[in-house]
């Protein structure tokens, strides 16, 4: 039983924690919230303690590693105080809001010798690891084109983080970030990025990013907060496809037609949350300080990506003028 302190009580946090306890794997002791009647109520539905002052809650030693599922313009901050403390940590996505926040929390876990990591379940779910195979073993031969885009209509909902700058808001971080890590993954970092967008009030109603390669291959990757999409992800090769049907992010199934037809589902009995929290928990146990899933190199090239393509397109947040 791996013990957890969720910093967050959203969302993400009702979801991931409602899934990963399905297999008795782990446990939520801890809460913390700046709003004490939220954490107490997400608390007590998980038969944890309800903190409102941080500093308390990182004192907490039933605490074996923390989980940071609050909005993306507070991920650096929490971090930081947790690696300062040698406490490990799962970081939900986008890791942070820059590149340069990114690279001080990895040279501060160096430096504390603590493990961090990205909440990503793209990295960890087998479906996606399936795809990398076949892409490595050739099996679609060279690969020519990739599609992939992730647009759900989020504009219309109370949720300030996903269209407010101030908390990180726009399709980029909380939707495209998906696709980007994806191509990446699969294809390594591009030699030429191309990127436009819709903006509004400070933030990308939508993102279109070309990821150009010199072997020929080129990755058409999309998302949006005020629309509907397919959510898939198709990769065209010159003996095949490969297709990942919808949601891409998280999709559990996989589609091989080439010369063998292969479609592939993961036999996790209990979701993608529980078994990304089940490998990180492992790795942390094993005292390792980076994740063989998603190493350092990873989440920094996937920022400096977005980097390029926040300059392309204009966006910024409070976070770039204040490190």
């Amino acid at each position: 039983m791996f013990n957890w302190g969720f910093i967050g009580s959203g969302t993400i946090c009702h979801n991931t924690s409602r899934q990963m306890m399905k297999s008795g794997n782990h446990k939520v002791v801890a809460v913390y919230s700046r709003t004490f009647s939220r954490a107490k109520k997400f608390a007590d539905s998980l038969g944890a303690k309800a903190y409102d002052n941080i500093e308390d809650f990182f004192k907490d030693e039933n605490i074996q590693g923390i989980y940071i599922g609050t909005p993306h313009s507070s991920h650096y901050k929490y971090a930081k105080m947790a690696l300062e403390r040698g406490i490990p940590v799962l970081c939900e996505k986008a890791f942070t809001l820059s590149f340069e926040s990114s690279l001080k929390l990895i040279e501060l876990a160096k430096q504390h010798n603590t493990y961090i990591c990205e909440a990503m379940w793209t990295w960890f779910s087998p479906s996606s690891l399936m795809v990398k195979n076949w892409i490595n073993t050739n099996a679609i031969g060279k690969p020519l084109k990739m599609k992939s885009n992730f647009c759900v209509p989020n504009i219309g909902r109370p949720r300030e983080r996903v269209i407010s700058a101030r908390y990180g808001g726009g399709s980029l971080l909380d939707l495209g970030v998906y696709p980007i890590a994806y191509a990446y993954n699969l294809f390594g970092y591009p030699d030429k990025i191309e990127a436009t967008a819709r903006m509004k009030n400070g933030v990308d109603l939508d993102c279109k990013v070309k990821f150009i390669y010199n072997s020929g291959l080129e990755c058409e990757l999309y998302s949006a907060i005020d629309r509907l999409g397919t959510c898939t992800t198709t990769i065209i090769g010159e003996e095949g496809r490969i297709k990942v049907p919808a949601p891409m992010h998280c999709s559990r199934h996989a589609k091989l037609r080439a010369h063998n037809r292969v479609n592939y589902r993961d036999q996790y009995p209990y979701g993608l949350y529980d078994n990304e929290f089940t490998i990180v928990a492992s790795e942390i146990e094993q005292e390792k300080k980076e994740s063989s899933y998603v190493p350092f190199k990873s989440t920094l090239d996937i920022m400096m990506i977005i980097e390029e393509i926040k300059k392309q397109i204009g966006l910024s947040y409070d976070e770039d003028n204040t490190l």
